[in-house]
């Protein structure tokens, strides 16, 4: 009977994953469900080992009926990836044409039209056709329109900013030009004293973190290919490494990931795994219950991308910056969206009980990259800006 228990604890969990639409994980406690009731049935005899093997059986056939539509799920899933990729970019040229940078709104619009063309030969679905197209004609109407009006691009198109070494940050950052002084962190000067400080202070954790300026605002987040982080993955802690399978994008590890569901944080949605960063984990929770009760971005001003009302934007091309205080200034952490998940496809970091929502989980990833990685011994607060 203690093999029959076990199996029915399996499938419970079999069940469980199968709800959450965690295929891998479920196909594996199927099936090791079935093996434990055929264990069991070789001890019984009758109808009780006919019951065991029956239920045995719909174990596997469902094990096979959620597998093998799973080349077909990747399929869709790319298709809306490449659909979400379109709305992004037409989104963002949008917005730079709202603010009247007509070479950066062309140059978006064009990189919209080719991608939705390019989706539309990939796909049957006449739906997902009629949508592409759309945003084709939009974007195609929009460009021609500013190409009459601007024939020459002579605003350039900022690219992903470079890491700096030290030698380079007085020049880069503190410099002032003709037309433009940058701000950090909202000074407009700094005394040489200052400014030997922030430069001493930016190198954390063998990473440059640089004063966040104006000209950040302008920082590039898309690609032809999905963006990785050149500064590689993150250390893992000894709990994480037992565990880890791969690093996953949100799109790999559930269904249409957003960044925040609904239309606010909620610091009840927080769950923190093995990572031991308690103090950051709470203050992501009263940041959260800051915003939700008064009302004042805490947490959802520092992330970006962003949409033209600055609420942050899911990036199906997987960069995202984020603003923290550290050392003394508002200084821009860079991130993938890459996540550390076991071979059931499970998060091995905090991450939002609702099941697409990914705020939670890049919040903290640009911490644990400030800090050296998730291998840390403890953590300290952080603060929001």
């Amino acid at each position: 009977m203690e093999l029959t228990k076990e199996a029915a604890d399996v499938a419970l969990k079999a069940v469980d994953f199968d709800k959450r639409n965690c295929i891998d994980a479920a196909v594996y406690f199927y099936h090791e469900a079935s093996r434990l009731l055929c264990r069991a049935s070789q001890q019984l005899e009758g109808i009780l080992r006919d019951e065991l093997l029956k239920k045995a059986q719909e174990y596997d056939e469902r094990a096979e009926t959620i597998q093998k539509p799973s080349e077909k799920r990747e399929f869709q899933n790319k298709e809306l990836i490449n659909l979400n990729k379109c709305r992004f970019l037409f989104r963002q040229a949008l917005d730079a044409d709202e603010s009247k940078n007509e070479s950066a709104a062309v140059d978006l619009y064009t990189q919209a039209i080719e991608l939705a063309m390019e989706a539309r030969t990939e796909t049957d679905d006449s739906e997902l056709k009629n949508k592409l197209s759309t945003i084709m004609l939009d974007a195609l109407e929009r460009a021609e329109v500013l190409k009459g009006i601007k024939n020459t691009a002579d605003v350039q198109h900022s690219g992903t900013s470079p890491m700096l070494s030290k030698k380079d940050l007085p020049s880069k950052i503190f410099q002032r030009t003709d037309s433009q002084q940058l701000k950090v962190s909202g000074k407009m000067t700094y005394t040489e004293e200052e400014k030997k400080v922030l430069l001493a202070t930016s190198r954390i954790n063998k990473h440059e973190f640089v004063p966040f300026m104006d000209i950040d605002l302008n920082e590039r987040f898309q690609y032809a290919i999905p963006f990785t982080d050149k500064d590689g993955p993150l250390a893992l802690s000894p709990k994480q490494r037992r565990e880890f399978h791969r690093w996953a994008r949100p799109e790999e590890i559930c269904s249409e990931p957003v960044l925040i569901a609904g239309e606010k944080v909620d610091c009840f949605s927080i769950k923190q795994t093995i990572v031991s960063d308690c103090s950051f984990v709470a203050s992501l929770a009263v940041g959260a219950l800051y915003e939700m009760r008064f009302h004042k971005r805490l947490i959802t001003k520092i992330i970006y991308p962003r949409k033209k009302n600055k609420e942050p934007l899911f990036n199906p091309f997987g960069k995202y910056m984020v603003k923290l205080h550290l050392n003394g200034v508002t200084r821009k952490v860079i991130i993938d969206d890459t996540l550390p998940v076991n071979k059931y496809n499970q998060l091995l970091s905090s991450f939002s009980t609702k099941k697409n929502e990914m705020w939670i989980s890049l919040l903290e990833k640009a911490y644990m990259k400030v800090m050296g990685g998730y291998d840390f011994p403890g953590s300290n607060s952080v603060s929001f800006i």
